[in-house]
């Protein structure tokens, strides 16, 4: 199993969508006002369509400078594309020095290599700041090894349909007993929080195998599913009577709370969850998924608890019994970066999980590590075709044997995808 999460703002483990509703013109001074009002109250989507009838009024390059940023941080990478290249490229004053890592950023998120490359340089060529400057020269290698590296022949990839993947984003796909499950919000339509949204939260969805393709995914027990609350990041353990998942609870459009859940299988179906004990805490838990370490069951999760290397890291705990781990522990410096970790995934020995603190060709590419009984390998970068920069569920089998399911965001079927929120 491969999973890939390209996570915007806090790495989490579902997708809202939100948009603002229909806007009346207005002043450009309450324009302002009510886009500073939404963003106090983290509706970036409201925020940024209030910034652009106050730039339309304007033409203020400090309100083009946010309104190119926030596209940034909505993932919107073409939009944040033009955005920054009208303010460095026209930048005859030094004002907009700062931005020209995004916009290099953006070039390779839209798979413009040479041209990233070129911004990289010239930002570090006028940069006092190491730490961006670090960062850009990591950005380069990235792309250097994307302008290089080729899909190989016999990776097979294939979208698995356009019953199962919708135009919202489907995360965490994992197998068992021929169903596949996964997250999703089941919906056509951007998501508009006006009161009148009806339920629209994410919910752990499973579908069947038809043919070639899978079948319109329906939610699992309304046990699984609470009301009010985000379930995501479902794994299913490796003998099939075990659901591992999370549910998050929004404040606002920021994640208020994450913590990881499980459930028992019974003849009856899946049972109802309760929370997993040495976890949880203060601190957002996600992304679990059950393996084996040193001769025993463990569970691998992502949490910025205080200690760690960087935001979110990798960590794993020795199961006891049935939802009760010990105490969790950082898999270390070999594979936790200063940057974000996340989406572990282990297999006969290997751990396959995402990061943005490597070089890599896309935003948080997929690498793999092998365990060899006491420390893990060197994490190895997977091939393209695995990584890559819409997110869709496919089918993926390596030229090694190795086969499951990922998220990826290239073109598929259901492609264009809603704006998001969180992850």
């Amino acid at each position: 199993m491969i999973q890939k999460y390209l996570l915007p703002m806090a790495a989490l483990l579902l997708t809202a969508s939100l948009s603002a509703q229909p806007l009346n013109r207005s002043t450009p001074d309450a324009n302002k006002k009510s886009a500073e009002e939404a963003e106090k109250t983290n509706n970036p989507y409201a925020a940024l369509e209030f910034y652009e009838k106050v730039y339309d009024d304007s033409k203020d390059k400090q309100i083009a400078a946010k309104i190119a940023m926030m596209n940034y941080q909505l993932r919107d990478y073409d939009r944040a594309e033009k955005g920054f290249a009208k303010l460095v490229l026209r930048d005859r004053k030094g004002e907009f020095g700062a931005y020209k890592y995004y916009y290099a950023m953006s070039l390779k998120y839209n798979g413009k290599y040479p041209e990233a490359i070129d911004a990289f340089t010239q930002f570090i060529a006028e940069s006092t700041d190491q730490d961006m400057i670090a960062a850009a020269k990591r950005e380069i290698t990235g792309c250097e090894l994307a302008r290089k590296a080729k899909q190989p022949d016999n990776l097979l990839i294939n979208n698995i349909g356009k019953k199962a993947n919708s135009p919202q984003t489907e995360s965490s796909p994992s197998v068992s007993g021929g169903d596949l499950y996964f997250s999703s919000m089941l919906g056509k339509e951007v998501v508009t929080l006006d009161g009148k949204q009806g339920d629209w939260y994410a919910k752990i969805v499973s579908a069947s195998k038809s043919g070639n393709e899978f079948g319109e995914p329906k939610p699992v027990s309304e046990l699984i599913n609470r009301e009010g609350w985000h379930q995501g990041n479902v794994s299913i353990s490796p003998d099939g009577k075990t659901m591992y998942f999370t549910r998050v609870q929004l404040d606002n459009n920021g994640v208020g709370e994450s913590k990881i859940f499980y459930a028992l299988k019974g003849d009856e179906g899946w049972g109802a969850p309760q929370e997993a004990t040495g976890i949880n805490g203060e601190f957002i838990s996600k992304h679990p998924c059950e393996g084996e370490l040193f001769g025993e069951k463990v569970l691998f999760f992502v949490a910025n608890m205080p200690g760690g290397k960087g935001g979110f890291d990798i960590y794993y705990a020795p199961k006891k019994a049935e939802g009760q781990f010990g105490l969790p522990v950082n898999l270390g410096e070999i594979i936790n970066t200063a940057g974000e970790e996340a989406s572990p995934f282990y297999r006969d020995g290997k751990l396959y999980f995402s990061t943005n603190g490597r070089p890599t060709i896309g935003g948080l590419d997929v690498f793999e590590s092998q365990w060899n009984g006491s420390v893990w390998s060197d994490p190895k970068m997977m091939a393209p075709g695995v990584n890559s920069s819409v997110d869709d569920l496919y089918y993926v089998q390596t030229p090694d044997g190795m086969s499951g399911y990922l998220v990826s965001n290239r073109p598929g079927p259901n492609s264009l995808k809603s704006k998001t929120c969180c992850d």
